[in-house]
């Protein structure tokens, strides 16, 4: 086989792969009364999301800090026999948004995993990433303003970190996605703080209205500004925090900001996991679950 064979051989591979990440389906058939789940799982101090899309596909944000808690609450939540999610991402190399990956791999079939393209030397993400190059899992990261679509109706867009912005806080390089279901929408924020809420909403400014929003760093002081949930203006917010974690999560403070907004707070501290149903994406159709 020659080179350029095999160079056009694998450039049609990643097309292939490229078609089935971002079209997992062609139309949605909703069979169940909430085809759309989104869980906020309750992992300790850290950050974990499941969005489960017709009991098919499943994308997974973050993996809180500990692998064990993770496979529990997962557990609980994943269509049964499932051993398959598609997409896992990692916001940002802080282990208590990777440190359950390390066991997840090991269970879970993942197809692609997502992280952002800021040089990380911290060596526990480095062991990460040589443990999904040996299972040949697919890595990649996203740009800002690349998409997954998931049939129809579900919808992903990255809109950070970008490239040109220079955080020197790694927290503030955090994948921010926001995932519309029809007329439901979503926003998750990872860890980022004041500097990259501003250049979103500079960059975006009323684009960044959703119903839902996950709050940034578990509700630290540093995060969630005034401009940044004007523009946002949940009707929902979620809190990650573990119970009476030693750095204060969620902050007074940021509680304050959130009550401004008439936000209705939701802490995995206080409720444990959080489970968000949506029933169609014709109208505003997402409620928390019992």
């Amino acid at each position: 086989m020659n080179l350029s064979f095999r160079k056009f051989l694998g450039t049609f591979v990643a097309v292939l792969f490229f078609v089935f990440l971002t079209q997992f389906v062609n139309s949605a058939t909703f069979t169940d009364n909430f085809p759309l789940k989104v869980v906020f799982l309750d992992i300790g101090q850290g950050d974990s999301i499941l969005i489960n899309y017709l009991d098919r596909h499943q994308i997974l944000i973050d993996g809180g800090p500990d692998g064990k808690k993770l496979m529990y609450e997962l557990g609980k939540v994943m269509p049964k026999n499932d051993k398959e999610i598609e997409v896992v991402i990692a916001t940002h190399p802080d282990w208590d948004h990777f440190g359950g990956f390390i066991d997840l791999i090991d269970y879970y079939s993942v197809k692609s995993f997502l992280t952002s393209d800021i040089e990380n030397e911290k060596t526990s993400f480095q062991k990460l990433i040589k443990k999904i190059e040996d299972k040949n899992i697919k890595i990649n990261s996203p740009e800002v303003g690349s998409r997954i679509d998931i049939g129809e109706y579900l919808d992903i867009e990255f809109l950070a970190p970008d490239s040109g912005n220079d955080f020197k806080d790694g927290n503030d390089n955090s994948i921010v996605t926001r995932v519309d279901f029809g007329k439901n929408s979503f926003l998750f924020t990872g860890d980022i703080g004041k500097k990259p809420e501003a250049y979103l909403v500079k960059e975006y400014g009323n684009l960044l209205d959703v119903d839902w929003l996950k709050v940034a760093h578990h509700g630290s002081k540093n995060s969630s500004s005034d401009i940044f949930l004007e523009k946002v203006s949940p009707e929902f917010a979620v809190i990650s925090a573990g119970k009476d974690n030693r750095y204060g999560h969620p902050a007074v403070e940021a509680l304050e900001r959130l009550k401004n907004v008439d936000a209705d707070v939701l802490r995995t501290d206080e409720i444990e996991s959080i489970v968000v149903g949506c029933e169609t994406p014709k109208k505003k159709s997402c409620e928390v679950l019992d």
